[in-house]
């Protein structure tokens, strides 16, 4: 299947128009002379977290056309990029074996097609969930019922997989609540941007000065770490083999978590 027509369906499942204005979402261009052949063909797709050395490898050894990830690869400035020695090595290797890379972060989210939505309708007995923030970076969800924190806090760890959580000082698990925002990744900030307080509040990752923030506003808050996106991997593989059937092959690389206990 041809590049081209990759690209456009998922611009139409996940709009770069609708990432945020800080965001570095779509075809990732790792060399300013590097032209795109919209017409290449493309056998392979990688989707992953994030793109790191072990994917860069895995994506030549499988003879991967093109890799897709949550995170942006080229984050900042192509120049302050290549101060990373071994992003400069990975983006050499990608261009000699022409294979390019596509972003799909913010506009995954904000996107009625995240399958997450789905995922949380399964879990909880809703009765609304609505886009949080200026750029639909997370949810507010609302429950039919209360339930209580200790009972939040096992279904979150069971949506997403994910045991190795942290919770504030202010957290009492007997606490009822009927009503959560839920941001992955990085979104403690957008707590505080909000200025909310008195909440439940759940993302990846907090700041230290957001858990602060958290205690002094009556705001209960669970960090599941930023590995709690990793159910994008197989999303996405899910989608794209739906929608390209035999005419491309899509797997899914878990990077796995890069710290250990």
């Amino acid at each position: 299947m041809e590049l081209i027509k990759i690209l456009k369906y998922l611009d139409k499942k996940f709009p770069t128009s609708t990432a945020a204005d800080w965001d570095k979402v779509g075809l990732q261009i790792l060399n300013p002379k590097q032209e795109i052949n919209n017409n290449q063909e493309i056998q392979k797709i990688l989707t992953c977290l994030d793109v790191n050395l072990e994917v860069v490898n895995q994506a030549i050894a499988q003879n991967v056309n093109l890799i897709i990830s949550r995170h942006p690869f080229i984050f900042g400035e192509l120049s302050d990029e290549k101060n990373n020695h071994a992003k400069k090595m990975m983006m050499k290797k990608l261009i000699s074996h022409n294979i390019y890379i596509y972003a799909i972060h913010t506009n995954f989210d904000s996107s009625n097609n995240n399958p997450l939505l789905k995922a949380i309708e399964q879990h909880f007995h809703l009765k609304k969930i609505s886009p949080f923030g200026k750029t639909k970076d997370g949810w507010q969800i609302k429950l039919r019922s209360p339930i209580t924190l200790a009972e939040l806090r096992k279904k979150m760890q069971q949506l997403f997989a994910e045991n190795d959580n942290l919770v504030n000082v202010n957290w009492n698990d007997h606490t009822q609540v009927q009503t959560f925002y839920l941001v992955p990744g990085s979104g403690s900030e957008f707590m505080v941007l909000n200025q909310l307080t008195d909440v439940v509040f759940i993302t990846g990752e907090v700041k230290w000065h957001h858990w602060i923030y958290a205690n002094d506003n009556q705001v209960n808050l669970l960090s599941l770490g930023h590995y709690m996106e990793n159910h994008f991997t197989k999303d996405l593989e899910n989608i794209l083999t739906n929608a390209f059937k035999e005419e491309v092959t899509v797997f899914g690389f878990d990077i796995q978590k890069q710290y250990k206990k």
